[in-house]
């Protein structure tokens, strides 16, 4: 995946008309990643906390797919997101239990993943978690298993 840079973004929102061939082709790899968001039912959004954030690739992946025109617009009544009638399933994991109201707070993962997918038209939105990785209390094996028992509800649910 190209990194997000002024060379993307120019060729994203310059003029087009004085692109090079080279230039041209740099936004190939987001469209096709807004394409296979447009042809999918359901989205899912796998993302390990780093630093109480998404990784640097997840981030990378928003920049690509967030694009004015394709995936979200504005109008005198604000932001209008274009990938209407979709589900998104976020699969969240951290080190530490992100449970807990004192760690919610530092949470900038799930809520930019919601507020992101909110923002390009996706309000269908189950979240899946996996905390408490590096946790003495709780640890991977556990967490993993509770993650897999919200899968199983989830799946249960939509069945």
């Amino acid at each position: 995946m190209p990194v997000y840079d002024n060379q993307i973004l120019n060729s994203f929102y310059g003029d087009q008309d004085a692109l090079t061939a080279e230039q041209a082709a740099v936004p190939q790899p987001s469209l096709l990643y807004i394409e296979e968001l447009k042809q999918a039912d359901i989205i899912v959004f796998a993302s390990p906390m780093h630093n109480f954030s998404v990784t640097s690739l997840m981030k990378n992946y928003i920049d690509q797919i967030c694009r004015f025109g394709l995936t979200f617009s504005y109008s005198e009544q604000g932001p209008s997101g274009l990938l209407q009638g979709k589900q998104a399933v976020i699969i969240a994991s951290a080190g530490a239990d992100m449970a807990t109201p004192e760690m919610q707070a530092v949470d900038f993962q799930v809520p930019y993943l919601k507020q992101v997918l909110g923002f390009i038209g996706i309000a269908n939105i189950k979240v899946i978690t996996a905390y408490g990785i590096s946790m003495p209390h709780i640890g991977g094996e556990l967490a993993t298993e509770r993650a897999k028992a919200q899968v199983d509800q989830w799946l249960g649910s939509a069945a």
